[in-house]
């Protein structure tokens, strides 16, 4: 029985208590039939006691202990309480939610925390490892859905370790069969892709994904790599791939492909034949587990109400069926009665808070372990000195955690001050003893007491009143990440809109292989512009190809080729990007010419507040309220903005500006768009606020004129620190008496008359804007050093996932969402975009829910009317908001977790993504239900829409596509509508590259650096062939790559990719690789153009290459003795050409270049044989996949390649002899003929 390393004392002294004692000892072995354990009553058990008496049991009976507990958000909450007690954590096993039928729903973090617990048991089971079990926390629900044999789990398991033999085909092969999605590129958990020998695979149980590399059919490697770059970070011995769901895909009787786990398979129970979902949780657990009951009562109760749920809405389904999904043996539900059933085959402890009768429970014991939550003193020192005094004098043992070391520190020196004995010790090893106060690290909201024992443990949240934040309820299995920003050419389609810089809007075709001179084949770009103008445009230009985004649902006009159209768009963007440039220069430089407030360092009060928040904080906001920092303590003005998705923090951010301020002696002014806002904002503050001595206050229009006036004095006066209003604060009779923090949420919704009085203010005090859209990074990075931003992209995670259903509309789905809600005190958001019929949609609910108050909220209100009714919403007068779009931005409700949207293929994906940031930003779960009509007859943009919005709902390309819109959007609300217009023309990322061009012309720094536009024009096949790298946009992403690469450092890291991410290079790709490598440098040689000559009348040897330089050569003799001996009389200047050399190539052998000194790079590896693996064997030639790889380590060509590289021993030559080594092109091993190393 392994020993928990923190509290084993307090344990031990625990243990010693008789009621304690009585009730481990009928729990030492496990019970003595498979069907009938022993129930044991403790009455008296409250608060955070029962984790410590859940890991007192686990520790003392070394067996496997699961807690049952009401719901999911109570499982969350005792979570938190084990802490302290174990260094192994615990696991929640969450419920799926009743799907109305018909829906699509997955929610990923769900699965992956019901994946992560099944495989902890299977791989257990497994490994006789059962005996180190975690704690088990699983709400009841959790208990009533059937689950796959848990032999089948088992044998999903799938160890993979360096040097074991698979087909890399039968692993992807069973990765399918065990719920993994194909995609192209894995970015997140529960994909997989193969390319070749190399699968790529993201365990719903791991935080990172992996790349298993096979020879042949042997595993070279297993390798960690980013989902963002795609790059292998880690090497790993081995790795074990668990199943992603629940239900397989490749099983026709469950139809889990497009549903999720959560799917309607009651209805579809007669399809499924005996065995399929035989199981049920009971089943995964070792037979010696032990249940502790967290409130039989209310398990019961919330048992009882999920059985109804699932009964009235699969019910529903069933109708016409003959089925019924809770009727059929192998129903996917479990009803409550069989789970007691089921349960009663284990030891059980019910813990209940008062004695009293515990229908169908005959315990074989019942004892009572007096527990109570533990005093609060809230901050005051002498209460808290004069209690532990009292409380050794009754021999109490009393311990009290501290979250962090400062705290620590600071109560054991203010206790020692306070002449209490103190025993400090991180880790509690040894038996407490009484009459001594035992400080230790841990976490903890509320602490305990112990009377039995005379155990008190105290949180430093007891002793100083403020709440400990949160922890992530994410885990290693489901830690979620926002998906970085699209590539180039990620998701591009044939018939998709792109950009050519010089030529404008065409539309993308497809890539198109094509043989050109001398029977070589490349690659190139098909796209065709207006009219029936094609161009066909080769790989190595693709750096001047974009995808083109504008606003959502825009269609563009496509260029015609020729004539001066598109010049003249891209002259008049330039012109306006230039200006708005110039502008915002201009403003900056004036602000950094005045003198401002320089705020001191931050005060231990400071501190105190920002450790007080209730969230973890995410690294983002750690990053922005640094940043926002160092401006106050500068003596320029800050002018910063604040960039952050809806929920994302930006609210206590500002708030930690604010205290700073305040704390400084100056006047903070807080001024937001909309009342609603205004007095939402002052409810946060107070809240915040509340025990420090300072004063805020509101002015809105909901305020008396009396009580305005009262307000404006207060704030003229000095008497009021913080005030938060509409452009009520703006008119000309608020005056402050020492303002120094200006914060302005979302100024882009002020007319154009309050945005002057802003600017008028912002004059020589500090200000801070905040933005609920998110703005796109490149726009970041072009208008640094024009404009301090600080942007916000990591989301929360303490919230619960919001639950997110595709279905049709009926009357039953509506009936259920809202009931739900409502039974449990909540309020919806019901959304209705046709205010000419929302009346009527409103009579409608209006008869489905007689009881339920209705409101209706759309933009033809008048402002003071729309005000009163979000107000009553807000301040629950009504249970349903009917509303339009207008709840899009703004409201901030906790209590509203339900929100239905009528028509939803009518919506753009971020307009759905805004409208679903509206719920789920409390402690509940939340429901967003995207319906559209049923037998409706779509058009083809609208089931366009309507697939998009499947693929939202699973967090797939949908939702990077709403992130995308809504950063344009965001960026037309930093920049004006005006700009908005000129991205639109010319696509976002050409206009955010012609900014970049402006802003970096206005400041005088140097231009960017400018790419190659050398030609090389060499007869050798070099493409991406479509067996190395399938995906249409993945091969046109590495094209790009190459297009862009400026040195030849660059391309040996592209080469690098290559190997990493696809295996080894094919002869074509070497050769592409190779000519990018050139173009780099002829175009640091000045060289415009590399060319080929066959065999010619007239020349010795059979090939030459020719190559023009941009301006005066060397001379032929300067060129040979660069080139060395070899060379001699091998370089000519062409007749009438003095810029056209002539090279014939002589017959060099590998030596060659080792012998130079030019084959090896500073670190003795070769270039064109770095990241291939290189492995020989007995049986010579392997396999790499499907590619035949020769033993020498790249696959064999019949090509003759020797021009290639004898182009490449030019350029290395020529460069050696004046630049320093690093700048090197390394040649490589290339093949047959003429190759070097």
């Amino acid at each position: 029985m392994a020993e928990i390393e923190q509290g084993t004392g307090l344990f031990a002294l625990a243990e010693s208590i008789p009621e304690v004692q009585s009730l481990l000892s009928g729990l030492t072995k496990a019970p003595a039939s498979a069907k009938a354990g022993r129930e044991q009553v403790v009455f008296g058990m409250k608060g955070s006691a029962k984790a410590f008496f859940a890991c007192l049991v686990h520790r003392a009976t070394g067996r496997p202990v699961v807690v049952i507990t009401p719901s999911w958000q109570e499982a969350e909450s005792i979570k938190e309480d084990f802490a302290p007690w174990t260094p192994n954590g615990v696991l929640v096993f969450p419920p799926h939610e009743v799907v109305p039928p018909g829906a699509k729903a997955y929610n990923p973090e769900v699965s992956g925390l019901r994946m992560g617990v099944l495989y902890t048991l299977c791989d257990y089971s497994q490994r006789n490892m059962l005996d180190r079990l975690p704690i088990l926390i699983c709400p009841v629900a959790s208990l009533m859905r059937r689950l796959p044999p848990k032999e089948t789990m088992t044998r999903s398991l799938v160890r993979l370790r360096v040097g074991d033999t698979l087909e890399p085909e039968d692993l992807a092969e069973r990765l399918a069969e065990n719920g993994y999605r194909f995609e192209p590129l894995v970015g997140d958990t529960g994909e997989f892709s193969r390319r070749g020998g190399i699968v790529d695979v993201y365990p719903v149980t791991s935080n990172v994904p992996v790349r298993i590399e096979f020879w042949g059919d042997e595993i070279l490697s297993i390798r960690e790599f980013d989902p963002q770059t795609q790059r292998s970070v880690n090497e790993l011995k081995e790795t074990v791939v668990f199943a992603a769901r629940e239900a397989f895909p490749q099983d026709p009787r469950v139809d889990i492909v497009s549903r999720g786990d959560s799917a309607s398979v009651g209805a579809r129970d007669t399809d499924m034949d005996e065995g399929v979902w035989t199981d049920t949780f009971f089943h995964y657990l070792p037979g010696d587990a032990i249940f502790l009951v967290d409130d039989e009562s209310k398990v019961r109760e919330a048992a009882e109400s999920y059985q109804e749920e699932f009964e009235a809405l699969r019910g529903t389904a069933s109708k016409g069926s003959g089925t019924s999904a809770v009727s059929s043996k192998n129903a996917i539900y479990v009803r409550w009665d069989e789970v007691v059933k089921l349960r009663k085959a284990f030891d059980c402890i019910y813990l209940a808070g008062i004695s009293r009768r515990l229908g169908g429970i005959s315990p074989s014991n019942v004892v009572e372990l007096l527990t109570q939550d533990a005093p609060r003193f809230l901050g005051q020192w002498k209460s808290l000195l004069f209690e532990l005094k009292r409380l050794k004098k009754e021999g109490y043992v009393v311990v009290i955690l501290a979250s962090t070391k400062e705290t620590l520190d600071r109560m054991t020196q203010d206790l020692l001050d306070g002449d209490v004995p103190v025993s400090r010790s991180e880790i509690l090893r040894k038996m407490p003893l009484p009459g001594i106060v035992h400080l230790s690290i841990g976490r903890l909201n509320n602490g305990f007491s112990l009377n039995n024992g005379k155990i008190l443990v105290l949180s430093d949240a007891d002793v100083f009143g403020r709440s400990l934040r949160r922890q992530s309820r994410t885990t290693k299995a489901t830690k979620r990440r926002r998906t970085g920003a699209l590539t180039t050419f990620e998701n591009l389609k044939p018939g998709d809109y792109v950009v050519h810089v010089n030529h404008g809007i065409a539309r993308y075709m497809g890539l198109k292989r094509m043989k050109i001179t001398g029977g070589t084949e490349r690659e190139y770009l098909f796209l065709q512009y207006a009219g029936e103008d094609v161009l066909y445009v080769p790989t190595d230009q693709m750096d001047r190809i974009q995808k083109y985004v504008g606003a959502e649902g825009h269609e563009p006009k496509l260029s015609r080729l020729g004539g001066g159209e598109w010049a003249k768009t891209k002259g008049k963007v330039k012109e306006a990007v230039t200006k708005m440039a110039r502008s915002l220069l201009d403003l900056y430089t004036a602000r950094q010419t005045v003198t401002g407030h320089a705020f001191g360092q931050d005060t231990p009060w400071q501190k105190e507040f920002e450790d007080a928040f209730e969230y973890q904080e995410t690294p983002d906001q750690i990053q922005a309220t640094a940043e926002i920092k160092a401006d106050m303590e500068s003596s320029k003005p800050m002018d910063r903005l604040l960039c952050g998705d809806v929920g994302y923090g930006k609210t206590e951010v500002a708030l930690r500006a604010a205290f700073k301020a305040v704390m400084d002696g100056k006047q903070v002014a807080v001024l937001v768009p909309t009342t609603i806002l205004a007095e939402q904002h002052y409810s946060t503050f107070r809240r915040r606020l509340e025990g420090y001595p300072i004063k805020v206050e509101v002015l809105s229009r909901f305020k008396t004129p009396s009580q305005q006036e009262k307000v404006i004095r207060s704030v003229a006066s000095g008497n009021v620190d913080i005030v938060i209003g509409t452009h009520r604060l703006l008119q000309e009779d608020v005056r402050f008496r020492d303002l120094g923090l200006l914060i302005v949420d979302e100024e882009h919704r002020f007319g154009v008359a309050h945005k002057e009085r802003i600017k008028e203010l912002k004059k020589d005090i500090d200000v801070l804007t905040l933005s609920a859209t998110p703005i796109p990074r490149t726009l970041h990075m072009a208008l640094t050093g024009l404009r301090d931003i600080s942007v916000m992209e990591t989301p929360p995670e303490d919230r619960f996932p919001v639950q997110t259903y595709v279905v049709e509309y009926s009357d039953d789905v509506i009936r259920e969402a809202i009931s739900r809600e409502m039974s449990r005190g909540g309020q919806v958001y019901y959304v209705h975009n046709r205010i000419e019929t929302i009346e009527r949609a409103r009579d409608h609910l209006a008869s489905l829910f007689p009881r339920a108050k209705t409101a209706i909220a759309h933009g033809q209100m008048k402002e003071e009317e729309l005000e009163q009714v979000m107000i009553d919403f807000l301040e629950r007068r009504f249970d349903i908001l009917v509303s339009t779009t207008i709840i899009e931005s703004g409201l901030d409700i906790g209590n509203v977790n339900t929100l239905i949207v009528e028509d939803a293929d009518r919506f753009g994906l971020a307009q759905l993504y805004q409208l679903r940031g509206r719920v789920g930003r409390s402690n509940r779960v939340a429901y967003a239900y995207f319906t559209y009509r049923p037998e409706k007859i779509l058009g083809e943009a609208a089931e366009k829409r309507l697939k998009a919005i499947e693929e939202f709902a699973e967090l797939g390309s949908g939702f990077k596509l709403a992130l995308r819109d809504l950063e344009i959007r965001g960026a037309g609300n930093l920049l004006g509508p005006q700009q908005h217009g000129f991205m639109v023309s010319v696509g976002f990322e050409l206009y955010t590259q012609m900014l970049s061009d402006a802003v970096r012309e206005l400041r005088g720094d140097s231009p960017a650096e400018k790419k190659p536009q050398a030609t090389v024009e060499l007869n050798v096949d070099a493409f991406i062939p479509s067996d190395y790298i399938p995906d249409t946009s993945q091969r046109m992403d590495m094209y790009r790559k190459l297009a862009q690469a400026i040195e030849a450092s660059e391309v040996k890291e592209i080469m690098d990719e290559f190997s990493d991410r696809f295996g080894p290079l094919p002869s074509q790709v070497l050769n592409l690789v190779k000519i990018a490598a050139i173009r780099c440098h002829a175009e640091k040689l000045g060289i415009r153009y590399v060319g080929e000559l066959g065999e010619r009348e007239g020349l010795r040897a059979h090939k030459a290459v020719i190559l023009k330089w941009r301006t005066v050569p060397p001379s032929p003799s300067e060129l040979s003795v660069a080139l060395g001996p070899d060379f001699k009389r091998m370089v000519t200047v062409l007749p009438g050409r003095r810029r056209e050399i002539l090279i014939r190539l002589p017959e060099l052998n590998p030596q060659h270049a080792v012998s130079r000194g030019v084959g090896k790079s500073p670190r003795g590896n070769t270039f064109l044989d770095r990241g291939q693996k290189p492995r020989t064997s007995e049986k010579g030639s392997r396999t790499h996949g499907e590619k035949t790889v020769q033993a020498g380590g790249r696959p064999s060509s019949d090509k003759k390649e020797s021009v290639l590289d004898g182009v490449l021993y030019i350029m290395e030559a020529l460069l050696n002899s004046n630049v320093p080594d690093n700048m090197r092109l390394i040649l490589g091993k290339a093949g047959s003929g003429g190759s070097y190393e």
